[in-house]
């Protein structure tokens, strides 16, 4: 039990929750033909069953599990649209940032005593050696938004210096 919730019991009520959402969706889109709705519903399902499984089978932080529905939902909503809407010339994509140098993430690191071994350590974590900049992602940003990217949708475009491929925290920042 973290945060005093039985995180297996928070797992199945979410489970249930998108249960019930999946069969509007799946109604909705069968009724209208929308490839969206289906597509939604479809992503919701395979959300659920992995978050009741990883919440029963891995203690998690209930932050980690709300981050991975987010950019599940994030991925379903964002190739759902790009279906509904490309053939009338709309792309649709997304940006998912890693650890970038915003103010939110700054006063996350000011927090501990040594703020300039906690940077090391999230650098080193990344296989580009660097935390990202929001330039960065004004970058992808204007890329995205540019002929350049003409044929580019559907896509969740992670901006995150290959922060994914190394998934623990730096001993610094461990709860």
């Amino acid at each position: 039990v973290r945060h005093g919730i039985a995180l297996p019991i928070v797992g199945i009520v979410a489970a249930l929750a998108l249960a019930v959402v999946v069969l509007i969706l799946i109604v909705i889109g069968v009724i209208t033909s929308t490839a969206a709705a289906l597509a939604f519903a479809f992503a919701l399902v395979t959300l659920a069953l992995a978050l009741l499984i990883t919440l029963i089978t891995i203690t998690l932080t209930l932050a980690l599990a709300l981050a991975l529905l987010a950019l599940t939902v994030t991925l379903a909503l964002t190739r759902a649209l790009a279906v509904d809407l490309g053939p009338i010339g709309i792309r649709c994509n997304a940006i998912a940032p890693g650890w970038i140098d915003t103010d939110l993430n700054r006063s996350y690191v000011e927090r501990h005593p040594d703020r300039d071994q906690v940077v090391a350590d999230l650098a080193r974590l990344h296989p580009i050696a660097r935390i990202g900049e929001p330039a960065d992602v004004a970058a992808t940003a204007f890329w995205l938004a540019s002929p350049d990217a003409g044929f580019v949708t559907g896509q969740v475009i992670q901006v995150e210096g290959g922060r994914t491929v190394r998934l623990s925290l730096p001993t610094a920042l461990e709860p």
